[in-house]
C-alpha cells in the first residue's frame, strides 16, 4: 500500500516538517482534476492546495473546513500542522492561503536516465580545462556523482558552474544540474579519458593534446622540366606543406615563389601547415643549359630545374620536288627550291649523289656550288642535278643541310632505238633511187653529193636495229639492201634545260628569254637526220612552277600549240620594269611528229628559268 505525506512550505522534498502519513483509503479524488494533477498511487507530484471559504469542495479537519476545488483529502489529526495567524477554521469567513505539498512515499529510484558529458576534444592545449554540464533526470531520491579518469590531467565535478571542483558530489536530486571540469593531459600528443558515474549510469569523453612543436615539414618535390625554350618563364608544379604544427621559415634562391596563389616574391617568409607553393624563374638564354630555383621551408629543400633544349641547326624538312624520269641524257635538271626555316643557327649545305648526278646548290639563285656555308632562316636554296649520259639510267641527287637530308632520283629515257617507234622504208620491191634513201633516212634537208658510208647500218643516218639486219655495217652495199628497212623516230639528242640571267636597269625595263631551236638544240632520228622537213613540231603544257615577284608573268613568245614543220624555234620570255628583281622557272613539253607517219610522236619536257637582278 502506497503512503503519502503532506508538507507545509516544502521546497526541498527531502526536508520540511514531520511527515503525516495517510493510507490510500484516505486519498480520494473529486473527479474534477485532469492529468497530470491527479495525485494517485504511483505518482511523484508536488501538490499545492489552498484554504478556502466554506462552500468549496471540502474535506474534514477536526471541526473546521479546509477546501480545494480540484482535490478532496480526508486527513485526521495531522500532527505538527501549523495554521498561520488570521486563519479561522470555524467561522468560514476569514481565511488565508497556505501551501502544502503532497508526495507519494513509495519505492526509492536512484538510477538516472542516460546523460552525456559531450564530444571528444582534440588538439587541446596542455593542461587546458574543458567545462561541461548536464541535468539529472529519472530519480526520486538524492544521489552522488563520481568523477574518474584514465591518463594524466584531472576529472572533477561540482554543484555549481564555479565549483568547488571535487572527485564526487552528493545530494543531487531530480532535475538538478551536474557541472564538470576536465583538465587536459600534461604531455603532447597524449589522450586521457574522463568518466562521470551516477548510480549505475556513466558517460565518458576523451581529450587529446596537441603534438609537440614541429616546424620541419614532410619532404616535398618539384618536377623538373627539360627541352624548354630559352629565356622563357618556367613555373613549377604546386606543392603543399604538411607535417608541421607551428609557423616555420621560408626562403628561396635562384628565383621567386608564390604562397597560396599570391604574387611571386624572393623575400623571406613563413609557412604553416597546408600552405601551397610554386616557384618560378626564367630559363637560360643558352641552349642545353639548366637554371635552378631552390625553395627551403623549415630546413627542408627541393630544387626546381629547367633545362633548355639543344640548339637546332637543322632546317625544317624540305623537298626537292620528287623523283623525275624520262629525262634527256646529260641534261641539267632544276630541282624544286625551298626556303630555309626552323633553325637556331646558320647551316652548311652540301651535295652528294650516286652516278654522275653533278648536284649543285645556290643561295637565292645566285652562283651554283657543291656546298654553301652561313645559310640562315629565310634564305632560298636552289638545286640542280645532271642526268646520266646513258639511256635508262638513274642517278641520285642529294642535298644535306647539317643533318637534314633529301634525295631525288633522275632517270633518263629508254633507248629509242630499242623501242617500237620504227618507220618502215616505203619501197619494198622494184627501183630504188639514192634520193629515196637519202630523203627517208637523212631528211630532205640533206643534199648531194652523198657519202654512202653514212648509210651503213649503225652509220650516220641508218639506225642499228634488227629490222635493218639486211644492211651491212661495212663493205659492199646495194640499194636492194634497203628493202624492208626502217628508221627510228625519236629524240636521240634531247632539248635541255635553258636558263637566262640579266640585270635590271634603274629606271627602265628589261626583257629576258630562253629559246630552243630544231637546228641546234635537239636531234630527231639517227643523228638528227629527221630534224628539218621530215618532222613537224608543237609545244604544250607550259607551266610556271614559281614566280617569285609575280608582277610580270613569263609567256611563250615563239612557237605554236599546233603541229607545223615551221615550228623550229620555241622561246619563253619575260619583261620586268622599275628595277624589280624577279625569278621564275617552270616546264614545257615539245612534241615531234613524223611527217611520213603521223602516228609516230616523240615528246620531251624542257625546263627553264629566268632571273632578273635588281641594280639597287
Amino acid at each position: 500500500m502506497a503512503s503519502y505525506s503532506i508538507f507545509h512550505n516544502e521546497v526541498d522534498e527531502g526536508g520540511g516538517v514531520s511527515d503525516y502519513t495517510v493510507t490510500s483509503s484516505n486519498l480520494t479524488g473529486s473527479g474534477t482534476i485532469n492529468d497530470p494533477w491527479i495525485v494517485a498511487v504511483g505518482d511523484d507530484v508536488d501538490f499545492s492546495c489552498n484554504f478556502a471559504a466554506a462552500g468549496s469542495t471540502v474535506f474534514g479537519l477536526n471541526s473546521g473546513i479546509w477546501g480545494q476545488t480540484s482535490l478532496t483529502l480526508n486527513l485526521f489529526n495531522p500532527p505538527n500542522l501549523t495554521v498561520l495567524n488570521g486563519l479561522d477554521l470555524t467561522d468560514g469567513i476569514t481565511y488565508q492561503t497556505v501551501t502544502y505539498y503532497v508526495r507519494r512515499q513509495g519505492a526509492t529510484d536512484t538510477t538516472p536516465d542516460q546523460f552525456s558529458v559531450g564530444a571528444d576534444v582534440t588538439n587541446a592545449a596542455l593542461s587546458s580545462n574543458t567545462f561541461r554540464s548536464f541535468t539529472v533526470t529519472g530519480i526520486n531520491a538524492d544521489i552522488t556523482a563520481v568523477a574518474t579518469k584514465t591518463g594524466t590531467g584531472f576529472c572533477k565535478v561540482g554543484p555549481t558552474a564555479s565549483g568547488p571542483w571535487l572527485d564526487s558530489v552528493g545530494g543531487i536530486g531530480n532535475n538538478e544540474v551536474v557541472y564538470c571540469r576536465f583538465t587536459a593531459p600534461t604531455g603532447n600528443s597524449e589522450t586521457s579519458t574522463y568518466t562521470v558515474t551516477i548510480g549505475s549510469v556513466s558517460d565518458s569523453m576523451s581529450i587529446t593534446t596537441v603534438a609537440a612543436s614541429d616546424g620541419t615539414p614532410d619532404a616535398f618535390t618539384f618536377t623538373d622540366v627539360s627541352n624548354v625554350e630559352p629565356s622563357a618563364t618556367q613555373t613549377s608544379n604546386l606543392i603543399t606543406i604538411s607535417g608541421i604544427n607551428i609557423s616555420t621559415a621560408v626562403s628561396v634562391s635562384g628565383g621567386t615563389y608564390s604562397k597560396n596563389g599570391a604574387a611571386y616574391t624572393s623575400s623571406a617568409g613563413t609557412a604553416v601547415n597546408g600552405d601551397t607553393f610554386r616557384v618560378r624563374h626564367t630559363s637560360s638564354s643558352s641552349y642545353s643549359t639548366a637554371v635552378n630555383t631552390t625553395l627551403t621551408v623549415g630546413g627542408v629543400s627541393d630544387t626546381y630545374t629547367s633545362t633548355t633544349r639543344a640548339i637546332d641547326d637543322d632546317p625544317n624538312s624540305f623537298s626537292l620536288g620528287g623523283n623525275q624520269s624520262d629525262l634527256g641524257r646529260s641534261e641539267t635538271v632544276p630541282l624544286s627550291s625551298w626556303t630555309v626555316a626552323g633553325m637556331d643557327a646558320t647551316a652548311t649545305i652540301t651535295v652528294s649523289g650516286s652516278g654522275t648526278a653533278g648536284t649543285q646548290v645556290s643561295k637565292n639563285n645566285e652562283n651554283f656550288f657543291t656546298s654553301l656555308t652561313g645559310i640562315a632562316n629565310g634564305d632560298t636554296i636552289y638545286s640542280r642535278g645532271t642526268t646520266s649520259s646513258a639511256y635508262s639510267t638513274a642517278v641520285t641527287a642529294t642535298v644535306t643541310a647539317n643533318t637534314a637530308q633529301t634525295s631525288v632520283t633522275l632517270t633518263t629515257e629508254a633507248d629509242p632505238t630499242a623501242g617500237p617507234d620504227e618507220i618502215a622504208f616505203p619501197i619494198t620491191t622494184g627501183t630504188i633511187k639514192m634520193s629515196d634513201i637519202n630523203d627517208f633516212f637523212a631528211g630532205t634537208g640533206t643534199s648531194a653529193p652523198h657519202n654512202l658510208g653514212a648509210y651503213y647500218r649503225g652509220g650516220t643516218y641508218v639506225p642499228n636495229i634488227g629490222t635493218n639486219s639486211g644492211i651491212p655495217t661495212s663493205g659492199a652495199i646495194a640499194f636492194s639492201d634497203f628493202y624492208s628497212s626502217a628508221t627510228v623516230f625519236s629524240f636521240v639528242v634531247d632539248p635541255s634545260f635553258k636558263s637566262s640571267e640579266n640585270n635590271q636597269p634603274a629606271p627602265g625595263s628589261t626583257t629576258i628569254s630562253v629559246a630552243w631551236s630544231a637546228l641546234s638544240d635537239w636531234e630527231v632520228g639517227p643523228n638528227g637526220s629527221l630534224n628539218i622537213g621530215a618532222t613537224e613540231y608543237r609545244y604544250r603544257n607550259f607551266v610556271i612552277t614559281q614566280n617569285q615577284n609575280g608582277s610580270q608573268v613569263p609567256s611563250v613568245t615563239a612557237g605554236t600549240t599546233t603541229y607545223s614543220t615551221a615550228n623550229t624555234l620555241f622561246r619563253i620570255g619575260m619583261t620586268t620594269v622599275n628595277n624589280q628583281e624577279d625569278f621564275a622557272y617552270g616546264t614545257m613539253i615539245i612534241d615531234a611528229r613524223s611527217v611520213a607517219d603521223n602516228t609516230k610522236v616523240a615528246s620531251k619536257t624542257v625546263q627553264w628559268s629566268l632571273l632578273v637582278n635588281s641594280t639597287n
